[in-house]
């Protein structure tokens, strides 16, 4: 890297890392998402979607800020995407929630017709 310039680019050119290595990390986050699903699932069903939705943003900035951190090897890189994929901030998380809401929405406010 170069003293006293910002990067704009690629990863591959910001690190000294292949872009194979770079496209790898896409490979690393389907098993990570797969793996970890069942648990927020089941963690979504024990404690409410609201909870973990809150409690998934705030561990997805914190690990946006632990990206800036990122050293210069590749595996770090992979690691921080790992840990990025066990939140809760997944669109089938989402649409559980919105589904869930507007159940309850619905069961408030219908009126049995008599």
């Amino acid at each position: 890297m170069r003293e006293g310039r910002i990067l704009v680019g690629p990863l591959s050119e910001a690190f000294p890392w292949t872009r194979a290595e770079v496209s790898f990390a896409k490979t690393i986050l389907t098993p990570g998402f797969v793996l970890t699903g069942p648990t927020v699932g089941f963690l979504a069903d024990r404690y409410g979607v609201r909870r973990i939705a809150i409690s998934s943003l705030a561990t997805l900035s914190l690990g946006m800020f632990a990206m800036t951190q990122v050293g210069p090897t590749v595996l770090s890189f992979y690691l921080f995407l790992l840990a990025l994929a066990r939140c809760g901030t997944r669109p089938l998380f989402w649409g559980r929630a919105v589904a869930t809401w507007s159940i309850d929405f619905i069961r408030r406010t219908s009126r049995p017709h008599f």
